[in-house]
């Protein structure tokens, strides 16, 4: 049997400073030096980022000035959810509307 092969990483990087190395790195590097089962999990990472990015200000940019201006005397962070809306006004549809989004942009990406 042959010794597994140990790959070092460079010295001097930081918390986070691996991550420049593993998004410019090829898909055969990925997986030379990580294996498939990382290659995969480093794709899955990238595909929850990005929904997470889109959705979180999309969000913002939706749902949080409706929420804010919703009228139902809510204070501190229930001023910022849907239970500051009041019953039956149009504005309900809004985060329906979002979640559906957000379900049909998860499934595409």
């Amino acid at each position: 049997t042959s010794a597994p092969s140990e790959v070092e990483a460079p010295e001097g990087l930081g918390y986070f400073g691996a991550w420049k190395h593993v998004i410019s790195a090829t898909d055969e590097e990925i997986i030379k030096y990580a294996g498939f089962d990382g290659f995969i999990y480093i794709q899955l990472q990238e595909i929850f980022l990005e929904v997470c990015l889109s959705l979180g200000l999309l969000g913002l940019m939706m749902l949080y000035p409706i929420y804010k201006e919703g009228g139902n005397g809510e204070s501190y962070y229930e001023k910022y959810s849907v239970g500051n809306l009041k019953n039956e006004v149009p504005e309900l549809w809004v985060p329906v509307a979002y979640i559906y989004f957000g379900t049909f942009l998860t499934i595409y990406i």
